[in-house]
């Protein structure tokens, strides 16, 4: 091996800081929800999970997306309101819970994927039903 040149294994790649970085801010925040540690009114009637996380790759900025489950637009709007108002806070402890040197920048979004999961498995399960309703005809 050339001097100076480090060999690459699993997990060691130039993505790969920011991935294990954004799971464990997401498992943090999460734990801060499920603690009750955010105390918005807006955060607690509603269920709400955090799906993902994506970090730039300089770590400043953080795309936190939560599947919020409730129909309601205006209750979505309320929690992302909510967490948004939090954000300072939940920055702060992720500096001091995972030592970061600087916390990232938190921005939240809804992520629907969940929901359009289930409309699409909705499809699929009305397609099924209706061809075995023509196949015994």
């Amino acid at each position: 091996m050339a001097r100076g040149k480090k060999k690459k294994g699993p997990g060691t790649s130039a993505g790969s800081r920011p991935v294990r970085a954004a799971e464990l801010i997401r498992e943090e925040i999460s734990r801060m929800l499920v603690r009750g540690a955010l105390k918005d009114p807006r955060l607690e009637s509603t269920l709400l999970t955090i799906t993902e996380v994506r970090l730039s790759p300089d770590l400043y900025y953080a795309s936190v997306y939560v599947s919020i489950f409730d129909d309601s637009d205006e209750i979505r709007k309320n929690v992302l309101e909510g967490l948004a108002s939090c954000a300072g806070h939940i920055r702060r402890v992720l500096g001091s819970e995972l030592r970061f040197r600087q916390a990232p920048e938190l921005r939240f979004f809804l992520d629907e994927s969940i929901a359009y999961g289930a409309k699409i498995e909705g499809l699929l399960r009305d397609i099924r039903e209706d061809g075995s309703a023509t196949d015994e005809e």
